[in-house]
């Protein structure tokens, strides 16, 4: 700015000196150029102006733009003070009643105490009661056997006091507090609980330390127990080269594998009618080297008619299996695939069961399998033993006789 307002000096008193001496020296010329540097002057002044205005009034107009801030806040200041009030107010009500709440609750609490140690009062009265009347009456049944033994009294009379003892027995039970009660089945529910997981804990340490155990694939939820699988392997090694087949590959194909090595003998035989479940068995089979002891067979569902009815169920077709079986696993088709979609499984594969091979069911809890066993047993072909648990949902049934059509 200041280089701006110098040259704009030096035009002008270029200007005006030039005119000077263009009057004295009657220089026209000198005179029009002298006119030219002073409106160059003027020009440049009055840019220059123009241009300090412009920069006011942009000052001007922030300042403006500052000012309405500053009211905006003052207002948004004024309305969150009102906010606050009418919060203090929203708080000071909800404390009012938070205290009258407090109140109640507290009656509540001392009423509920007195109601229930007058109650507790009661019963303990109430039993005291019944326990001396217990104790009489216990007397009179000792009287009366006594005196019917030895002097032959009404016997009508000795049962009537017994039916009475019986009476207040279950008026005792009845007094007696619920908390008790539900403390009892709670810790029953717990111990029972408890149970079942120390047994499964004990299976896999069991399991695990058969020879070449690693990592394997995690039992339950759709796989077998390891209480179950733990029980299935002591079946089978009950037998010297067990033939075993398994219908729904998965881990238990892997458990019975290792446990066929472990023995030195013996081969399984699994079908599944899933290719990509089949395949992800024979990997797990590949990485730990067990193809010499098990082998997987995709076996699609078809229909199947046994007895006039017709079933979803494996194909045996391309299913190379033992001429023997010594245990039958029966773990698929699965539920899904219609009513009693398992119970092919004896029907089809019983001329190749002997006596005493064993017939294993998984998820035998269920009403379907249920169902299953009860028309197995029914069969004229086989009879089948009583069912025996091997975990919490799997059950063993072994081969009494054999006569298949």
């Amino acid at each position: 700015m200041n280089a701006w307002r110098v040259c704009a000096l030096g035009l002008l008193a270029i200007g005006a000196v030039a005119l000077l001496a263009g009057a004295v020296l009657a220089l026209p010329l000198l005179a029009a150029a002298a006119i030219v540097f002073l409106v160059a002057g003027l020009a440049l002044v009055g840019y220059m102006l123009s241009r300090q205005m412009r920069h006011v009034i942009g000052q001007q107009e922030r300042s403006l733009e500052a000012l309405a801030r500053a009211e905006a806040a003052l207002q948004g200041m004024a309305a969150l003070r009102q906010s606050s009030g009418r919060l203090e107010t929203a708080v000071s009500r909800l404390a009012g009643i938070e205290g009258a709440l407090a109140g109640r609750i507290q009656d509540v609490v001392r009423s509920a105490a007195a109601a229930r140690a007058e109650d507790s009062a009661a019963r303990r009265v109430d039993q005291r009661d019944i326990s001396r009347q217990l104790a009489d009456l216990q007397g009179l049944v000792a009287e009366h056997g006594e005196l019917l033994g030895a002097q032959g009294l009404d016997v009508q009379t000795s049962l009537r006091v017994g039916r009475n003892v019986l009476r207040i027995s279950k008026e005792i039970a009845e007094h007696q507090p619920v908390e008790s009660r539900l403390r009892r089945n709670l810790e029953k529910a717990v111990n029972d609980a408890s149970g079942g997981v120390t047994r499964s804990v004990e299976a896999l340490m069991q399991l695990h330390a058969l020879p070449g155990a690693g990592l394997s694939p995690l039992l339950g939820g759709w796989a077998m127990e390891p209480v179950a699988v733990h029980a299935l392997l002591d079946v089978i090694s009950q037998w010297s080269g067990p033939r075993v087949v398994e219908l729904g590959s998965g881990t238990s194909t892997v458990w019975i594998a290792r446990m066929l090595k472990s023995m030195g003998a013996g081969r399984v035989d699994s079908l599944d009618h899933e290719w990509q479940y089949a395949e992800a068995t024979r990997r797990a089979l590949e990485r730990e080297g067990l193809q010499a002891w098990a082998q997987v067979h995709h076996a699609p569902i078809v229909d199947v008619e046994v007895a006039d009815e017709v079933y979803p169920w494996y194909s045996l077709a391309d299913a190379a299996l033992p001429e023997t079986i010594d245990v039958l696993i029966v773990d698929g088709p699965p539920a899904a695939l219609g009513e009693r979609a398992r119970f092919p499984a004896l029907p089809a594969l019983a001329g190749r069961l002997r006596q005493g091979s064993v017939l294993v069911i998984d998820d035998a809890g269920r009403p379907d399998e249920a169902e299953i066993i009860g028309c197995w047993r029914d069969l004229a072909c086989v009879q089948l033993a009583e069912p025996v648990s091997l975990g919490p949902r799997t059950v063993a049934l072994t081969v009494l006789s054999n006569a298949p059509d």
